[in-house]
């Protein structure tokens, strides 16, 4: 059920996977174990699940980019327009022009990969 949504949200953000990936299901596997141990759990919480989705993908994406593998054709990491004018009217917008590329993909990647770090709290059982 995981990897559906793994799968479906890394398709979203332009990234083509196969069905049935070996390699997002072992990574799934591994974060799905990580989130169980900071919260000293069995099962991922519902709460968390949007966590274990998010880690999977970057971690995904961080491994396919580290062996020269990640395809990003269908990724977008230009530069938001910064400046739309439109008769008399400006509209200028607070973003970031100066990263590059491979920067916002860096950006990206950490991101997902650190996804609901904050919310392990609320979730964390106390052993003895």
């Amino acid at each position: 059920m995981n990897e559906e949504k793994i799968r479906s949200f890394l398709n979203s953000l332009g990234v083509e996977t196969v069905e049935n990936d070996p390699l997002i299901e072992y990574i799934a596997a591994q974060v799905r174990e990580y989130i169980c141990n900071a919260t000293n759990l069995d099962e991922v919480p519902e709460g968390l699940s949007w966590c274990l989705v998010y880690r999977t993908a970057g971690q995904y994406l961080q491994l396919k980019r580290n062996m020269g593998q990640l395809n990003l054709e269908g990724l977008d990491l230009e530069s938001p327009a910064k400046q739309i004018q439109e008769g008399d009217t400006n509209i200028v917008f607070a973003v970031d022009t100066e990263l590059s590329p491979e920067r916002r993909l860096e950006k990206l990647i950490l991101s997902l990969t650190e996804a609901g770090k904050d919310q392990f709290g609320r979730y964390r059982r106390l052993v003895w």
